[in-house]
Parts: C-alpha cells; structure tokens; sequence
C-alpha cells in the first residue's frame, strides 16, 4: 500500500471524529450545478462566484438569493477580482483549435457589478493568465504560465511586461496573487512533483523577484502582518504543506503535514484560526495558531470545497463542485476546540524518514498545553537547529527540518515539555552523485 494512501485512509479515521462538527452550512439557493472555483465578497452581504462554463453568480443578500449572470463565455472562469461594487475583472480561456483561431485568455471586465461583461482578448496567442489584481480603476497585474507578470495603467487597454529576476525559478506557473499593501504583494504558484514558488514585489507588480520556497507548489497565503505569512503548498500525490515566514519572505519553514488533499485557498477568520480547503478529499484544513498545527474538518457532504472567504470574524462562504456555496455557521463560534482524544503522555516519536536527506518531520505529543523546546545536536552536543520554542496547545504536532545547511552523519534530536525529557537519534544520508 503506497503511502499516500495509507495517509488517505488516516484522514478518513481523523475525519470520522469530527463530523457532529458542523462549521458550515450548505446554500440551497445558488441556482447552479455547475462547479464553482472562485469567489469574492466585498463585506458580508455582497458577493460573486465563478467557475464552469462561464458560471457567473451574484449576492447582495448574504447568500439567501443568487443572480445568475451572463458571463459571455461559455469556458471556466479561472479568476475574479471585484475592486468594488462597479468595476471587476475575470478571466477565461480559449484552447487550441487549430492554427486559424486564435486562443489564449479573455479578460471579462465590468464597470456595473457584473450585470454586464466586456471581453478582450489578451493580445499574444497561447498566454494562459490565471491570477489579477487592480490597485484602483487603471492600474493592475496579471501572473500565469511560465512566470508571465504582466502589468496596466489603463483599466486593461494595454499590458506590459513586468520586470522579473532571471532566476531559475521565475518560469514557473504563477496561480493566485495577494497583496498586503498596494506595493508590497506576492504571486505563488509552481510545478506538480518540482517545486513551488514565490514572486515578491515592492513597486505594485512592475519588478519582481522569485524563490524556489517548497517542493509542491504554492497555493495561496495570508499576511499575519507585513513579515509575517502563512501560505499552503500542496499536490495530489504528497498532499497538504505549509510555509510561515516571520520576516518579510527571506526565510520560509516549510512543514509537510502528512494530510491527504491539495490546499487550493487560504482564509483567515481571526488573527490565529484559518481555513484551508482540500478539494476532492472533501475536508477543510483548520488552524487555531497561526498556522503552526492544522486539524481536519469534514465538508458537508463530504463536498469538495476549492475557495473559501471570511468578510469579518461572524461570516465566511466557500464554494466547490455542482454549485456547492457554504456559509459559516456562527452558532458555533461557542466551540473552543474541536473534541478530539488527548495523548496519553508527553512523547517524542521516530522522525519519518529516517535515514532522510535533506528534510525528514519529527511529530511530538501534549497530552495537555505546555511550553516546549525541540532542537537537533550533533555528535559533539552542538545545537545545529531550532525547530520548537514555545507555547503550544495539547494535541500531536509535527515538524519538518531540513537538514540541507548540514553534513551527513548522525544526529540527535531532544524534546523538553513539562517534566518529560526524550532524545531520539537521526541519520543524515549523503545522497549518490
């Protein structure tokens, strides 16, 4: 049995326990069976939806009704942005037919809030954009295939190329955008089974910058603040992933979570509890510290979920496949933690994979909430990493190192919480040149 299913059937066993949690309701309202991928809502009453076969669909009523409207194009709709309750930019694309038709992206705009849509074809043929974002009514960005960057000062009359370092990253496939301020954002994206990739820029999308942050690629990211970001990583074979970075993204701790699902969004309801939907595995990801543990939460349904929102701490709406769109369910704002078993005792487990080169993840447990400290030494009792300093709730909590800033050889690794002290020996492999 490979172990991605052995980890599947685990989140099945974990999942079975949380389904009296109901977070979420399902909206009987949309209107639709078509799959929806994307969404955006101004404050906790308006909003739109898109997805298949130009699904477009409209709120201003929290989701107790939905406009259906005519989008204009008959393919899926990858991205939407609302700038506000006028103007908002979506975009679609054209495939190959054959060399007398053009294809590439159609960019749908709407200066009445959506009731009506224009669409432009991106003027270069077989250009697949898939994330936009616009500062104010003239000035916007678009990232998609091979690292294209593109930017506008003009509403989308014209594009030009952006600036990008010729790292070897930068030609990666760029999926979503997100900017803390209207100069300083990221776009993220990568390759299945190569790596996963950041774009950082400073000037509002006219120069950036790309770094190779994981081995799955990046799928979306909140900003704690501006040096602080969680972001998800993931893909369909290895499953869900995270990267915090604590200083403005010169240095990503990635975390491989051993969770069946690809990570396709990322919300946050309050400063520390986010939410992350995994798609066909029909969970959401959910973390109550800031991303440092996740617990698993079972869709209604078991739907499969691909973007979720919160407008403010009392309202959030995600949506997924046939027309799914769920509402938060405030009733349980009540709940302080998810019911879950306690470990039995403190404890430090084998770290998995071992022998590894370069990362391998530790998992420790807390039977109840403890401060505690997890480094690796070597031989001659010299730490060499830091991978848990802290306050940390009660549960099973994992952490990955990697150990490529190291030689191969023997290490070990030590756990201290409460009164328990434990020391578990790790091997560093040399890989074969």
């Amino acid at each position: 049995m490979n172990s991605s299913l052995i980890t599947f059937l685990l989140l099945l066993t974990i999942g079975s326990d949380l389904r009296a949690q109901n977070f979420w309701q399902e909206l009987s309202s949309s209107g639709t069976t078509r799959d929806l991928r994307r969404l955006v809502f101004l404050d906790s009453t308006r909003g739109w939806v898109s997805g298949a076969e130009g699904a477009l669909l409209k709120t201003t009523n929290g989701g107790t009704t939905w406009q259906e409207l005519e989008s204009g194009t008959p393919n899926e709709i990858h991205e939407l942005f609302m700038l506000n309750d006028r103007l908002g930019w979506a975009l679609s694309w054209s495939h190959f037919v054959d060399t007398l038709t053009w294809y590439g992206t159609n960019i749908l705009s709407t200066t009445n809030g959506g009731t009506s849509w224009r669409i432009a074809q991106y003027p270069a043929i077989a250009e697949f954009f898939s994330a936009v974002v616009f500062h104010d009514s003239l000035n916007g960005v678009m990232g998609g295939e091979f690292g294209l960057l593109v930017h506008t000062t003009n509403g989308g009359a014209t594009w030009v190329p952006a600036v990008v370092d010729s790292s070897l990253y930068a030609h990666w496939s760029i999926r979503r955008m997100r900017f803390h301020t209207r100069n300083y954002g990221y776009a993220m994206g990568g390759r299945l089974d190569i790596v996963g990739v950041v774009w950082r820029t400073t000037d509002g999308g006219l120069r950036w910058t790309a770094d190779g942050v994981s081995p799955e690629p990046v799928r979306d990211m909140h900003f704690v603040d501006s040096n602080k970001i969680v972001a998800v990583a993931g893909d369909l074979d290895y499953g869900a992933s995270t990267l915090i970075t604590k200083n403005g993204g010169a240095i990503w701790e990635y975390t491989f979570l051993q969770i069946f699902g690809e990570p396709s969004a990322l919300a946050f309801r309050t400063p520390a509890e986010g939410w992350a939907p995994l798609g066909f595995a029909g969970f959401f990801m959910m973390t109550r510290d800031t991303g440092r543990t996740w617990k698993l939460v079972e869709t209604p349904r078991r739907k499969s979920i691909y973007d979720v929102t919160f407008t403010d701490s009392l309202t959030g709406y995600a949506v997924g496949d046939s027309g799914t769109i769920l509402k938060f369910r405030t009733s349980t704002l009540s709940v302080e933690e998810i019911p879950t078993s306690a470990p039995a005792s403190f404890a430090l487990h084998h770290n998995y994979p071992n022998p590894f080169n370069p990362s391998t993840t530790i998992t420790f447990d807390l039977p109840e909430a403890s401060d505690v400290s997890l480094g690796i030494y070597d031989v001659l009792g010299q730490r060499v990493a830091e991978l848990a300093e802290g306050r940390y709730e009660i549960g099973r909590h994992s952490v990955s190192w990697n150990g490529g800033s190291v030689g191969s050889g023997v290490y070990f690794a030590r756990f201290i919480a409460h009164q328990t002290v434990e020391v578990r020996k790790v091997m560093k492999l040399l890989l074969a040149k």
